[in-house]
């Protein structure tokens, strides 16, 4: 069965993405909390854009941060696939199938709803990895991470100049999702990590 990435080096893309969120990272903190240098952001930036343009390019990276890390989570789970269903499989592979009229499977590009397709990358690769992690999907990270995914969709399909603009306390919620999927990721990492070192030496 196809990966989803077969087109892809999923960590080559994950590192160019950090690249440019790291980037944005910098000055966005730079133009709204660190005050230490304002000639240099005057220069750099202020002059020509307002904080609403990083802020918008911090959200679009920071998901792309997130699709990029979920496409390597299933890519990487698809290499063992002796755990799932074939159901599951085909879930991973973005691929769905039928039977054309001359008899021959066909497939095609089945992409799932985004949120869905996050939870379903935890659940998956910590099957495969038998292990029991499962992010909080009930506090205020979670529920943070649901609201950035209305905002990203919101600037990706604008009908108003207004849905371009984000709130200080939009940013506050960016934070927060940021937060949590980072912790989720690392939670489930550590996990993994933790099983592989309690395993017994081969002498």
């Amino acid at each position: 069965m196809a990966s989803p990435n077969d087109q892809l080096n999923p960590d080559k893309l994950n590192q160019i993405i950090q690249r440019d969120f790291d980037f944005i990272f910098e000055l966005r903190h730079l133009g709204e909390s660190s005050p230490s240098n304002p000639r240099l952001w005057g220069e750099f930036i202020r002059d020509k854009y307002d904080h609403q343009t990083i802020r918008r390019m911090y959200v679009r990276l920071l998901m792309s941060q997130v699709e990029g890390t979920i496409a390597t989570m299933k890519a990487e789970t698809l290499e063992r696939t002796s755990r799932l269903s074939i159901g599951e499989q085909a879930a991973l592979a973005e691929a769905s199938y039928d039977i054309d009229d001359s008899g021959n499977v066909r497939q095609r590009p089945n992409f799932p709803k985004f949120l869905n397709n996050v939870r379903f990358a935890f659940r998956t690769y910590a099957k495969i990895q038998d292990i029991s992690f499962v992010p909080d999907y009930g506090g205020k990270g979670w529920q943070s991470f649901r609201e950035v995914v209305d905002i990203r969709n919101r600037l990706t399909h604008p009908k108003q100049p207004e849905e371009m603009v984000i709130t200080d306390a939009e940013m506050v919620t960016v934070d927060e999702a940021h937060d949590w999927f980072v912790e989720s990721y690392r939670g489930l990492l550590t996990q993994v990590i933790d099983k592989l070192k309690a395993r017994p030496q081969k002498s």
